[in-house]
Order: structure tokens, then C-alpha cells, then sequence
């Protein structure tokens, strides 16, 4: 194959149990990439055993413009200095990702994304905005600016504190998707303050809120449909956040499957907008070699046990019909549940 100079370096921060869902997440985005780019994908860690690792990277050679390299950051950094005693549903490695700008200083750009998403575009379109002298690029975090101007009219002590953090709360960022200006951020704040700042108090958002206190002003907002979040009803926002949201509906170039709703967590399958969005999760899943994981997790902690998902699952795992079979399915049921009882 032809080489190019187009090199789209894309880092995640993972741990060994969240690999199997990050492969799906570096699956869609092989898909959906030009071949002639070049994608590094970094994995920012602190002890993956290397046989998760082995697999990741057999699953990445299957597309000769895209390469894998693993970090280990094991040292850098103290569980006790980490904050997230708040949210079951977060680790310390979401504080990997302060150390980017640090880490990856021979780049102009680096693209960082969280491993419970899935890429339905060329992730090079991403890297190309253009973010001029700001320090980072990232969309709005609609879901969690509703949130706040909801529980602000009560004025909760946790929405007093969010408040806090950002002076406008309407240019509140999820940092799921960011696109790290690497000299720009290099020349505002070194790694040490970074860190300073964010064990300066216990954050509501972890280090999503350090980011946003830090880069606020110097943030290149990006369209939502880079990092959509579902939201089956996104009130209490203004109205161009929610003409935003609408008009991502349909074109998302990234999926994030953030907070609770995640397709290995809820059951296969599930009564709202989120159906066409697992069903989009299970077909890259299919192809990747931890498949098995994700299926075995899901039947150990009884996610699956209706009747008719044993014989769907086994459908899966043996990748028969994939996702047009489980729409049937879906089609089915939801025709069984409107059908009056006899």
C-alpha cells in the first residue's frame, strides 16, 4: 500500500476490564477510515496484561494503514491523589488524559476519545478542524447543561458546586471527544499544574470539570454530532442547543454511549431510542475478538434473561444474521407487546 503523510494519532485511556469495549469503539473507526490516512491509536494504561494487549493489536493489524502502540503511565501518579469516589461508573484512568499534552509533545493535534463509543465517520475529518489558538476542541455537553439548569431551580449544593466551575454553563463541554492543541496547551500549563488543579478539590465531573475550568475562553466548540450523546429528552436547554441536538439525529459521527445506557450493561433489548443505537454498538462488536468477553460478561450478571434472548445470543455469538437477525427480533417483540391479551 501506499504510504502518506496523513497520520491521525487517536489516544484512549483505558484498564483491562473496559478493553474489550474500547476494541469495538478502535473497530468502527478502522471501518470507517480512509486508507490513505495513516492511524496511530495509543492506549494510555497502567498494567493491561499483555495477552488483552495481544489481542487488541491482532485485531488492528487487520488494516495495514492503522498501528497500535500501548503506554504504560504505571508510577506517574497515586490512586489515593485521584478523586472519583463519587461515580461507581468512573476510574482513575479518566485522569489519564491530562497527561496528553505531556506525552505526545512531537504532535500538532492529538484526537482523544473514550472507549465507550462507536465512529460511524472517517475519524480524519475530526482531526482536520481547525482549532486556531485555542487550546482544545470539543461539543457541548447538552445532556449535562440540562442537567444543571434543571437542578439550578432548586439550586442543589451539587448543581452551587458545577455552578462553580464555569462561569457559562451554556459552553459546558463533554470530554469524551477532545482534540487536544498540543503546542497551544503546552505553552498555557505544564502537566504538574494540571494535576495540581485537579487535586486541588474533589470535582463533581472528575477531570472533565478541570478542563473545562481551564481551557473556558479558549475552546473551539465542534458539532454535537461528534460526540452525541442519547438523550430521550433534552429540556431545559436554550434553543440552539436543542435545534443542535435534533439536527445531529441521523448524522452522528460519533455515538457515546455515556453514563448508565450502554449496550453490555442494559439488556439486548430495551424500549426507547436507544435500540438503533446498540444495534449499531453489536455490529462492529461482532468483529472483534472480544466478543466472547462482552457476551460472557453480559449472561454472568443476568443483563440477558428473557426467554428469547438465549437463542438471539447465540445467534451473536456465533454470528448468524447479526444485526438484521436482532431486528427481527426486535420487530417481533415489539409487535407481541402491542398485541392486546388474550
Amino acid at each position: 500500500m501506499k504510504q502518506t503523510n496523513n497520520i491521525i494519532p487517536i489516544v484512549f485511556a483505558s484498564n483491562e476490564y473496559f478493553i474489550p469495549y474500547t476494541a469495538v469503539m478502535i473497530q468502527s473507526i478502522m471501518e470507517n477510515a480512509s486508507p490513505e490516512n495513516q492511524y496511530r491509536f495509543f492506549i494510555l494504561h497502567s498494567g493491561i496484561a499483555a495477552a488483552a494487549l495481544d489481542m487488541l493489536a491482532a485485531q488492528t493489524a487487520k488494516f495495514p494503514y492503522c498501528s497500535l502502540e500501548n503506554i504504560d503511565i504505571s508510577g506517574r501518579i497515586k490512586d489515593d491523589d485521584l478523586y472519583a469516589a463519587n461515580r461507581p461508573d468512573i476510574t482513575r484512568e479518566t485522569y489519564f488524559r491530562l497527561f496528553i499534552p505531556e506525552l505526545f509533545a512531537e504532535h500538532e493535534k492529538i484526537v482523544y476519545l473514550d472507549g465507550d463509543m462507536i465512529c460511524r465517520s472517517d475519524i480524519s475529518r475530526l482531526y482536520a478542524f481547525d482549532l486556531g489558538d485555542n487550546l482544545i476542541g470539543a461539543a457541548r455537553d447538552i445532556g449535562g447543561i440540562s442537567w444543571f439548569l434543571h437542578s439550578g431551580e432548586s439550586e442543589t449544593q451539587a448543581s452551587v458546586d458545577f455552578k462553580s466551575n464555569i462561569s457559562n454553563i451554556a459552553d459546558y463541554y463533554n470530554a469524551g471527544m477532545l482534540v487536544f492543541n498540543i503546542r497551544q496547551f503546552q505553552n498555557a500549563l505544564s502537566t504538574a499544574d494540571l494535576f495540581n488543579l485537579a487535586m486541588s478539590k474533589k470535582w463533581i465531573h472528575e477531570d472533565q470539570d478541570v478542563l473545562n475550568a481551564y481551557t473556558e475562553g479558549r475552546t473551539c466548540f465542534l458539532p454535537y454530532s461528534w460526540n452525541f450523546i442519547i438523550d430521550e429528552n433534552p429540556g431545559y436547554i436554550p434553543e440552539n442547543l436543542a435545534k443542535e441536538y435534533t439536527d445531529a439525529i441521523g448524522h452522528e459521527d460519533i455515538i457515546h454511549f455515556a453514563g448508565p445506557r450502554k449496550p453490555w450493561i442494559n439488556p439486548v433489548f430495551v424500549d426507547s431510542v436507544y435500540i438503533k443505537y446498540f444495534m449499531i454498538f453489536w455490529k462492529y462488536a461482532l468483529s472483534t475478538p472480544f466478543i466472547d468477553t462482552i457476551i460472557g460478561r453480559m449472561e454472568e450478571n443476568h443483563i440477558i434473561g428473557r426467554s428469547y434472548e438465549p437463542f438471539v445470543l447465540d445467534q451473536i455469538k456465533n454470528r448468524n444474521g447479526g444485526v438484521r437477525f436482532i431486528l427481527e427480533c426486535i420487530k417481533a417483540r415489539i409487535g407481541r407487546k402491542k398485541a392486546p391479551d388474550k
